[in-house]
């Protein structure tokens, strides 16, 4: 990692007759003391913590995510999606909704706590700018990175905007009977898969202007092992619980706007799946000569309640593989493993619930 703007201090070296004189010149030494709420918050940056990054780019020369899978053998193995030569470099347009970035790829972070006497409440802000996010090769690899598959090619997250996530509760962070807000912007982001063809040309399989923008107010806490709902233990969950908390599909607006029927604006919710051929090198989605051709495209807008996401780990294997999760693992002559570690989804994986019902007329 980098950044132009980091000067490296020169060691100081300061004469010994420097150092005395300055202690000679100590009158009284005071111990420190306490100081109020109200002294405290006559001193700018004392009423929270404000953390801003910024940075021209950054390398990584592997990045990679493991996971236990079930063999016909009745053994586990440990699988990984590994991504080499992976890099952050600004977007070539400047959308950050922050002035005071530009085009810097950036951090920041504001977190107050406040109380009201009978209870603390905490206010996070959060917003995240990582331009274009690019690995020239994916591959599945050994639990050493040693033995891997052919590369599915390559693949980059490219976002055009901020990504923010903003929480504010009234009772603690993790009260299963306080309300909270929250705010997540996952706003015009673009995902590449680009794959090689015979001849040495480049195609891409793009989802375009990916949104999962809402704002809402509900409960956030960790199931414990008293939940009645067995998917709730031991979770992370959010949830609505009556008429009062809502989830908004906030609809987004198009940074690459060009004309069109909708006014400017994207789903709250959008996956739009375009394929590109012939594209070289480049990571765009608005090059008119060589235009995107439509796929697939679903979309959600609007309020939600009864609405719950629920998250956790999940050890995916059962005594009898063809009742686990995925079912059992088969060799390559059709025969079906029978022991608990013959479950595809193996010991170690993520559980994640979305549910809503969605309200009429935004009511």
């Amino acid at each position: 990692m980098k950044n132009n703007k980091n000067s490296q201090q020169q060691p100081s070296k300061l004469p010994l007759v420097v150092a005395i004189a300055a202690i000679s010149g100590v009158g009284t030494v005071h111990a420190l003391q306490e100081m109020s709420d109200v002294e405290l918050g006559l001193i700018d940056g004392q009423d929270g913590l404000y953390v801003n990054a910024e940075y021209d780019s950054a390398t990584i020369n592997r990045a990679f995510w493991q996971d236990k899978a079930g063999l016909s053998t009745n053994a586990e193995t440990t699988l990984g999606a590994y991504f080499d030569g992976v890099s952050l470099n600004p977007t070539g347009a400047t959308h950050s909704t922050d002035i005071t970035h530009t085009g810097k790829l950036h951090t920041t972070l504001n977190l107050d706590i406040g109380s009201s006497g009978a209870s603390t409440g905490l206010a996070l802000k959060s917003a995240f700018y990582f331009g274009t996010l690019k690995a020239n090769s994916l591959r599945i690899c050994d639990a050493a990175g040693a033995v891997c598959g052919n590369s599915y090619g390559g693949f980059a997250v490219q976002s055009q905007e901020d990504v923010i996530f903003n929480l504010t509760t009234r009772d603690g962070l993790f009260n299963k009977n306080a309300l909270m807000n929250v705010e997540l912007g996952l706003k015009n982001l673009n995902l590449y898969l680009t794959q090689q063809a015979s001849g040495g040309i480049n195609n891409q399989f793009i989802v375009r202007n990916f949104n999962f923008n809402f704002a809402g107010q509900g409960y956030m806490y960790i199931g414990d092992s008293t939940e009645t709902n067995p998917s709730y233990q031991n979770a992370l969950v959010l949830e609505t619980r009556d008429a009062a908390n809502y989830i908004d599909l906030n609809r987004v607006t198009d940074v690459n706007y060009s004309g069109g029927s909708a006014g400017g604006t994207n789903p709250g919710l959008n996956l739009d799946i375009v394929y590109k051929g012939n594209t070289g090198t480049t990571l765009t989605t608005t090059d008119v000569s060589n235009p995107v051709k439509g796929v697939l495209r679903l979309g959600a807008s609007g309020r939600a309640t009864n609405a719950s996401m629920v998250v956790k780990g999940v050890d995916g294997r059962n005594a009898t593989p063809a009742n686990s999760i995925l079912g059992a693992a088969y060799s390559a002559a059709g025969t079906a493993a029978t022991g608990i570690d013959g479950s595809i989804a193996g010991s170690e994986g993520l559980y994640m619930r979305v549910r809503a019902d969605f309200t009429k007329n935004d009511a």
